[in-house]
């Protein structure tokens, strides 16, 4: 049985659960969206870390996503794509200061199949990233600052007014969440 545990850096690290070893080879995950549908996950793992080729597949054969990942960190060309086979994301990664990747390159299209023109990513580090859901409507949208995620802003469950704020203090996961008027 397999569990999380953190590398030396902090990382989340993948390893079984008896002997606490980090586990190397190939893992499958199933599981079921928000909107009822089965996703499986191929993930390939070297030394507890991600490590190579992750994709995930709707249950009727449509791949969703594809990214790569040394030492448990996006490398390279990170794809996503709706449940039509059209394409959503496409990102590119480099490794950045030893415990991060820094998005160097992003295209973002809606899922009528025309390209956001709002999503960029410049030299700099500096740049938006908008996120729609199946049917047209906005998810979130990212501001990125020094190729990190600074904010993140949510609509409201209707999808008519933006609802909530998290702003980020330092790493990724650790935000404080504001209600926007």
């Amino acid at each position: 049985m397999l569990g999380y545990d953190e590398d030396p850096e902090g990382l989340p690290l993948e390893v079984h659960k008896e002997s606490r070893l980090p586990f190397s080879g190939k893992k499958v995950m199933a599981y079921t969206c928000r909107l009822g549908l089965t996703h499986f996950t191929y993930t390939t793992y070297k030394e507890g870390k991600r490590n190579g080729l992750n994709i995930s597949i709707l249950g009727n054969g449509i791949i969703t996503q594809k990214n790569y990942f040394k030492d448990n960190l996006y490398q390279g060309l990170n794809q996503h794509f709706y449940q039509s086979g059209l394409k959503s994301k496409r990102a590119t990664y480099e490794p950045w200061k030893k415990r991060k990747s820094k998005l160097v390159s992003l295209e973002v299209w809606k899922p009528s199949g025309k390209k956001c023109p709002y999503s960029y990513i410049d030299q700099r580090g500096d740049g938006v990233q908008y996120s729609y859901d199946e049917d047209g409507a906005i998810i979130s949208i990212s501001f990125y600052e020094k190729f990190d995620c600074r904010a993140e802003v949510f609509p409201d469950d209707e999808g008519e007014r933006l609802e909530s704020a998290w702003l980020y203090t330092g790493k990724r996961f650790n935000h404080k969440e504001i209600k926007l008027l």
